[in-house]
């Protein structure tokens, strides 16, 4: 879901400000002169922090499309199905949404696709970073199977990150390790072995 936006201050009071500035002064009085307005770079805007909650109805579920544009052509990045999402936007400004059993599929810049499934995510709004837990299960479409605890999509490189029992599986392989860093196709892949987190 587009992450929720609130303005600065809604038109209705803006009106009734502007309406109280031009009343008449009562009579006798005189009116006080108005005061100097700051200049407009003064005027800054606030990030007010936001919560926002979303649910699936009636058969339908909570979507996010990222996408970006690569020499004039819009491509999607990824896309998130899930049962709901919470959306949170700090003071800073610095947004994020948490998806509960979420369906993502990573597009690679090739068209090749990674469908991974866990039963939750939570995205960054800045980054575009992508962080999978509770155990994830992710496919290609040429067969390749990679389940691990936790796994991360780096939005910069595109390229994903799995900890925890990690394991990959293809026709004539099965590794296992730790920790796993590829591309979305699961063809450039580097799995260790080591203490995690």
């Amino acid at each position: 879901m587009p992450f929720a936006r609130v303005s600065a201050a809604p038109p209705a009071l803006v009106l009734v400000l502007a309406l109280g500035a031009c009343a008449p002064a009562p009579s006798g009085t005189s009116a006080p002169s108005p005061s100097p307005s700051p200049p407009l770079a003064q005027a800054r805007a606030t990030a007010v922090p936001i919560h926002v909650v979303s649910q699936a109805r009636g058969g339908q579920f909570v979507t996010l499309d990222e996408t970006v544009v690569e020499h004039g052509r819009q491509r999607k990045k990824f896309e998130i199905r899930a049962l709901d999402d919470e959306a949170d936007r700090a003071a800073n400004g610095n947004e994020t949404a948490t998806f509960t059993q979420p369906h993502i599929i990573f597009h690679s810049s090739d068209g090749k696709t990674l469908i991974a499934d866990a039963p939750r995510a939570t995205v960054e709004q800045r980054t575009k970073d992508v962080f999978m837990s509770g155990g994830v299960r992710a496919q290609t479409e040429s067969g390749a199977v990679l389940t691990c605890r936790t796994l991360r999509y780096d939005g910069r490189t595109e390229r994903i990150h799995g900890e925890g029992d990690v394991r990959l599986v293809e026709p004539g392989w099965d590794m296992g390790g730790d920790r796993l860093d590829g591309d979305i196709r699961l063809d450039n892949v580097h799995i260790t072995k080591g203490n995690v987190r």
